[in-house]
């Protein structure tokens, strides 16, 4: 199937786009994820959102690595 991925900026408004061909959302939300920006995309397939993907923020990333 045909989706379209777009790169958000930090105001969460379009500003690129690209052409994403998956079998499925799934493997459409796997295969994007290797195109995050800094501020997040969003999936789109024709007029369907399928997943808005956000980087984790650095706090995510300390509470993933931090042991206690």
């Amino acid at each position: 199937m045909r989706y379209r991925i777009y790169g958000l900026d930090s105001c969460g408004e379009i500003v690129s786009g690209a052409d994403l061909s998956a079998l499925h959302d799934e493997q459409s939300i796997a295969e994007a994820a290797n195109h995050i920006n800094r501020c997040g995309l969003e999936i789109w397939q024709g007029n369907r959102k399928v997943a808005v993907i956000r980087p984790p923020t650095i706090d995510q990333d300390m509470r993933l690595t931090t042991s206690y």
